[in-house]
């Protein structure tokens, strides 16, 4: 699905007021070197630069170009900053050295393989000083979690499991590449990674006062947990 540079510069700069709601409180960037794992077209990496990063490297499987990253950051004014977005499936990333910060916004919900993402990020960053630091929104089970709010109604996919037939064909496939991780399975994966959970918080579901409708299995916890925010380090 193809955009122009406009819409993807806007697209980016839209979300800089989400980026500062939820990641001003786990991440700290000015000064750091910033890899962006799972990076899209560069909203986390504008945020970054925004914020002072001296080296933000974004890395995603998908191909990107950086001409609406760069379009963004002149319109902020960071248009002289150094970054780059490279094509690595996150299982394959081998940074030559440690980053300060590994960043990822509005990703893990759609990585695969949680476990081995987070030791790509644990061998991405600096024993001690280092900060791994994620945001992810919507989960799968919240309201929300199809991702898609004007197609479907709010927990449809959980009710129904099966793909939503009023998507088209992309979408579709945004909904297979969603994973089904919780919160409590997340933290599980951090434990198991031996990393060291700084600081957190967690995003309720707005809609959670209808929750006790609902026909799943899932608990009203993860039913309602639209979205969590994790600082990390490595001992």
């Amino acid at each position: 699905m193809g955009h122009t540079v406009e819409y993807l510069t806007d697209y980016i700069s839209n979300f800089q007021e989400a980026c500062d709601k939820y990641l001003t409180g786990i991440c700290d960037p000015e000064g750091k070197s910033v890899l962006v794992l799972g990076c899209g077209w560069g909203t986390e990496m504008l945020w970054a630069l925004r914020h002072r990063a001296a080296v933000v490297d974004g890395y995603d499987m998908a191909e990107r170009n950086s001409d609406a990253l760069s379009a963004a950051a002149a319109n902020y004014g960071v248009a002289a900053a150094k970054f780059s977005i490279k094509t690595v499936p996150a299982e394959k990333l081998r940074p030559e050295s440690p980053y300060d910060i590994v960043l990822s916004f509005n990703a893990f919900e759609h990585i695969s393989d949680v476990k081995g993402a987070l030791q790509t990020c644990k061998a991405s960053v600096g024993r001690k000083a280092g900060r791994i630091c994620i945001f992810s929104a919507p989960l799968f089970y919240s309201a929300g979690g199809h991702h898609f709010p004007k197609a479907i109604d709010p927990w449809w996919h959980v009710e129904n499991e099966e793909i939503p037939p009023k998507l088209n064909g992309w979408q579709q496939r945004e909904f297979r590449g969603l994973n089904r991780i919780t919160y409590r399975g997340f933290l599980d994966h951090v434990a198991d990674a031996g990393l060291v959970l700084l600081r957190s918080f967690t995003v309720p579901d707005p809609k959670w006062p209808s929750v006790s409708k609902v026909k799943s299995q899932m608990t009203p916890f993860d039913l309602t947990l639209m979205g969590f925010g994790v600082e990390l380090a490595v001992p």
